[in-house]
């Protein structure tokens, strides 16, 4: 949410209410979670204060759950719980199918 208490994404709105999942340190989520997770567990629950330049910065934004764009330069709190963590990476998902190089070319 942001400071002035606007929620501007939330896992349960979004995705199908899914927890997200994604690797650290691939620069998959925001800079701030790839800093923090690390030294949290599974099950451990956090309250994230993000400075604005680890979030969305002064990028143009729209809210992920619609509503106002997020003003420039607006430092986001996240409430967060660890799920699970050190999970395998599943070899078999959509981004491999449309993003694998091909293993022969015609070049």
């Amino acid at each position: 949410m942001l400071k002035d208490g606007r929620v501007v994404t939330d896992s349960h709105s979004e995705g199908m209410g899914y927890p997200k999942e994604f690797s650290i340190g691939a620069s998959e989520v925001f800079k701030c979670w790839d800093l923090v997770l690390p030294q949290l567990n599974g099950g451990d629950k956090a309250t994230l204060d993000c400075p604005s330049y680890y979030v969305w910065g002064d990028a143009y934004t729209q809210a992920p759950l619609g509503g106002e764009p997020i003003p420039l330069g607006s430092d986001v709190d996240f409430e967060i719980e660890v799920v699970q963590c050190s999970k395998e990476p599943d070899r078999d998902t959509l981004a491999d199918k449309y993003f694998a190089q091909p293993h022969t070319t015609t070049m």
